[in-house]
């Protein structure tokens, strides 16, 4: 964009986005939303733009629920002549991937068909456009448990890509390769021996992509093909398949995977930095494994590495992350030396994130062996210095709850009770930054096995626009609680 072009509100929403104000962000488009409306009309392209824009803004924060609401505006809108034809197909494509991101798969199903039929009337089943509306269907089938069916459509995606030579190709192997992973098949890349070594690169994106998307079982079986793909053909991608497979691994809970993958990343590493890194999450699926004698001999590498490396923060985190394992292993000494050393040396270095998260854990170890005040004295210190989104201070607020209470540790389900209002106090702070307030006389969370439920009581009627922003501005503080935090959280 050049230095005079005027800006635009999706440029004002981006910037807001980007600089973490999601409600700002969401503002900015609905007016232009409303603008657009009363200017243009429904049925406009500029109005249907807009709804799609702000669609994909909410995506970012994972609200796509409301952002299918926005799409359906969409799909509505009557614009004229094929490029209206066109846009409405990828609306009603959009809509269909959100609303199965959303779980309503009975929706999404519904839209993708439509968007297929409209394809098919458009296009030809003979071309990419209509194999674009092919993948999304195929993923809900593998998401719903139809992996024979999801593959016939992959298969078929398959087929007009390479026909028509499609760079799409690689999108819809990756498909392929994951429904007959779900299907227990051994041979997942067969069509990947005709390709040549030029497509590599992108056929390795493609499957690392997918895996990556939904991890599970089966995502870990498409990342062992690709990587004997890559050993047999691009060993230069070897290292990054290696760094998914132990990521997807530690999400599944496949901790002898995620150890297999971390030992073969540490001679690939390309820094002391990435080498304490892939030491850390080693230890911690030594730990898991309860393979305790490998899990210290990963700390003491790791804590060894940091200290070498002369980072605080590294120093700080790896120290924190192995006080925290000999607290585990019941040897309390020997972590709150540890934990207090993590605590100085952020706190030389005024890394005010990292000495909070350390005086927490050190408080928390403290109150578990029943030294209250000095426990009390560091969660209060600890969770000044986070923010109140951060996973840690939520952690050490509950902690603190119990100390005050009386209610033992903050852990178990008494603990569950103190989290809870731990967050409902940090979910308060975060909306009254945004909101009036005089408007709310208490804000309580509850988390479920199905998410949060958030109880609002307001002090006084609400004027007009102040209950909906209420309502967007503790959407947006439940998405900065449910994603604040620190690998170690």
């Amino acid at each position: 964009m050049h230095d005079d072009a005027p800006v635009t509100p999706w440029d004002a929403a981006v910037d807001a986005f980007q600089d973490g104000d999601l409600l700002r962000a969401e503002e900015i488009m609905r007016a232009a939303i409303v603008e657009i409306e009363a200017d243009a009309g429904p049925d406009s392209a500029a109005f249907a733009e807009a709804c799609m824009h702000l669609a994909s803004l909410l995506s970012g924060s994972g609200e796509f629920a409301r952002g299918a609401d926005l799409l359906r505006r969409a799909v509505a809108a009557k614009i004229p002549g094929e490029d209206g034809a066109r846009d409405r197909l990828t609306y009603l494509m959009n809509l269909g991937e959100f609303l199965t991101r959303a779980g309503q798969f009975e929706d999404a199903d519904a839209a993708l068909q439509e968007s297929i039929d409209g394809r098919r009337a458009l296009y030809g089943e003979d071309h990419p456009g209509f194999a674009f509306g092919l993948e999304p269907l195929a993923d809900l089938r593998v998401l719903t448990g139809d992996a024979e069916g999801a593959l016939a459509l992959y298969e078929q995606c398959l087929e007009i890509h390479w026909t028509q030579g499609h760079p799409r190709v690689t999108t819809a192997l990756a498909g392929r390769a994951l429904a007959l992973a779900t299907m227990q098949v051994d041979d997942l890349l067969g069509p990947v021996a005709q390709m040549p070594d030029a497509l590599l690169d992108e056929v390795v994106d493609a499957l690392l992509s997918r895996a990556r998307l939904a991890p599970s079982p089966a995502s870990l079986r498409v990342i062992a093909a690709t990587l004997a793909l890559a050993e047999a053909r691009c060993t230069a991608r070897v290292r990054t398949v290696r760094m998914v497979q132990s990521d997807v691994a530690r999400v599944v809970g496949d901790v002898g995977i995620q150890i297999e993958a971390s030992e073969a990343l540490l001679p690939l590493a390309r820094s002391e930095a990435e080498t304490i890194d892939v030491l850390r999450g080693l230890a911690l699926a030594r730990a898991e494994a309860e393979q305790h004698v490998e899990a210290e001999q990963a700390y003491v590498k790791a804590v060894a590495a940091a200290v070498e490396l002369g980072d605080p923060g590294y120093i700080s985190r790896t120290q924190r992350g192995a006080g925290l394992y000999l607290a585990d292993r019941g040897r309390t000494e020997e972590a709150v030396r540890l934990l207090a050393e993590a605590v100085s040396v952020a706190r030389t270095a005024e890394l005010l994130p990292e000495q909070g998260r350390a005086l927490i854990a050190l408080g928390i170890v403290h109150q578990h062996a029943g030294a209250l005040e000095p426990a009390r004295v560091a969660l209060t210190e600890g969770t000044m210095l986070l923010p109140p989104e951060d996973h840690d201070r939520l952690r050490g607020r509950s902690h603190l709850t119990a100390l005050d209470t009386d209610e033992g540790c903050g852990c178990g389900d008494r603990g569950a009770a103190d989290l809870d209002a731990a967050m409902s106090e940090a979910l308060t702070t975060l909306v009254e930054q945004v909101v009036s307030p005089d408007l709310i006389a208490s804000l309580t969370v509850r988390m479920t096995p199905e998410g949060p439920v958030v109880a609002v009581e307001l002090a006084r009627a609400a004027e007009d626009g102040e209950r909906e922003r209420l309502d967007r501005a503790i959407q947006q503080a439940l998405t900065q609680l449910q994603a604040g935090g620190d690998e170690d959280a």
